[in-house]
């Protein structure tokens, strides 16, 4: 350790042993209580989760991606529908299967979660940040929705893990492994794309040479090519556009930036039409660039009215968690499908308790918003002289702000703050196990040896 690092009180931390118990009762639960849900609340697929639906069985049956037959597009990444039709090839009911490879990924993710706030903190505030992703209504409530989420924020637990695991060192290998698994993430969600801005300032503040720094940061843009080519290969075939992301980054920016817009989706085919009469003639390319091309020159053109829009739109994604409930149980009369469906087919026995879930739902997610914040704050003030401890936090704080950021450059939606959401989970249980270390201390100690012995306790030692 250098002197900017402290040393931690061994005897306070758990045993290997007894920590691995521990976590694997809760990984336990957690996967109970995710059962207990997709068992007793058969959410239906609606709007986007029907798309997915559609495309994995689309993949299954015929090896063609898309949601309507004879209608092949690129409005979705294909990762999570790829990996659902996998399963899809079993002898089973493909929507509850979809279910519980939810599940499964969910279980993943509380690993991922605990892992990275070990190497951050301590054990102790790992299993602190694994019972609030196990106890997380949110989290629980998507595995009966099938949203690329429940596929893509593991993935990104899990690049993340394995750009800052303990033994990891920055080498072309490592950088090849990190730039492969961010391919994989936007190939689920195209908004990741850009990462790896966050990852270079990583490399930045962990001050390697600048030889080194550009040939990792070559591997690793390479590596994230390689893995995007094959669906822009796909879409240059079937499309006429060689996007490596997605045919529908145009009109969102659209529908997020012009006179009409409320920050949110809306029925936008018309306004667009005003402009272009021409729009729906045009190729799903054509229609995009055009869209794209409209709402960029809005942008220059009223600048202060964009830049508005554009902080109304970081409001409107961390507004709170209702999405979830109303496209798990709440939801009535919601297209696609064809003929609309409601989301529960009958949630009469959840309609007198709305309220009370709104309550818990919204209640945890702003607790645990703010506590991770906390931790943000309170890690950096004691430990921002640590250089490895600072790459970690940067890394992951830049990581938290980016999803927002560039969300909101297109529309906004309060699903959209999910990821950032569960990558505050570690600074929550880091701040949690500082309170309680320090309860326990002033209940233990005589005033002088709980200053002493504060003095030497490190809640976020260097790892």
């Amino acid at each position: 350790m250098d002197n900017a690092s402290t040393v931690r009180i061994r005897t306070s931390e758990l045993s290997v042993h007894r920590y691995w118990f521990v976590l694997a009762a809760i990984l336990l639960a957690a996967m109970a209580l995710r059962m207990v849900v997709v068992i007793t609340i058969p959410t239906a697929p609606v709007s986007d989760f029907w798309s997915y639906f559609q495309r994995a069985i689309s993949l299954a049956d015929r090896g063609v991606y898309e949601a309507i037959p004879g209608r092949p597009d690129a409005s979705f990444p294909p990762g999570y529908p790829l990996l659902l039709s996998l399963f899809f090839q079993l002898p089973t009911d493909r929507l509850f299967t979809a279910k519980l490879v939810n599940i499964a990924l969910g279980v993943m993710g509380l690993v991922l979660i605990a892992a990275i706030t070990q190497i951050l903190f301590t054990r102790q505030a790992s299993l602190i940040a694994g019972v609030i992703y196990a106890l997380n209504p949110r989290s629980i409530l998507s595995c009966s929705l099938l949203a690329s989420e429940n596929l893509f924020i593991p993935l990104i637990l899990l690049w993340i893990f394995l750009s800052i695991r303990k033994k990891a060192q920055i080498s072309p290998w490592t950088s090849m492994l990190c730039g492969f698994f961010l391919g994989l993430c936007t190939l689920t969600r195209s908004v990741s794309w850009l990462l790896v801005i966050p990852w270079i300032a990583w490399l930045l503040v962990r001050k390697i040479p600048t030889r080194q720094l550009f040939m990792n940061v070559a591997v690793f843009l390479l590596a994230q090519a390689i893995v995007l080519l094959p669906w822009s290969l796909r879409n240059s075939r079937v499309l006429g556009s060689s996007t490596f992301l997605t045919t529908t980054a145009g009109i969102n920016l659209f529908i997020g930036n012009n006179p009409d817009s409320t920050g949110q989706w809306y029925p936008w085919l018309d306004d667009i039409q005003q402009i272009d009469p021409s729009f729906s003639e045009r190729s799903i390319a054509g229609q995009d660039r055009i869209a794209r091309n409209i709402a960029v020159d809005w942008i220059f053109q009223n600048p202060l009215q964009a830049g508005s829009l554009y902080l109304k739109k970081w409001e409107l994604i961390f507004y709170g968690e209702n999405f979830v409930l109303e496209t798990s149980i709440f939801g009535r009369q919601l297209s696609p499908p064809w003929p609309a469906v409601d989301v529960l087919e009958n949630n009469s026995a959840f309609v007198p308790y709305r309220g009370l879930l709104e309550f818990i739902i919204n209640g945890f997610y702003w607790v645990f918003l703010i506590l991770g914040m906390i931790g943000v704050i309170i890690s950096w003030v004691k430990f921002h002289k640590d250089d490895i401890f600072l790459s970690n936090w940067l890394f992951l704080v830049l990581t938290i702000l980016y999803f927002p950021a560039v969300s909101a450059v297109f529309i906004a939606s309060s699903r959209f703050h999910w990821p950032s959401g569960d990558l505050l989970i570690p600074f929550s249980g880091g701040v949690l196990s500082f309170a309680a270390f320090n309860w326990v201390v002033s209940k233990t100690s005589p005033m002088h040896q709980m200053k002493e012995d504060r003095a030497e306790e490190s809640l976020f030692p260097r790892t």
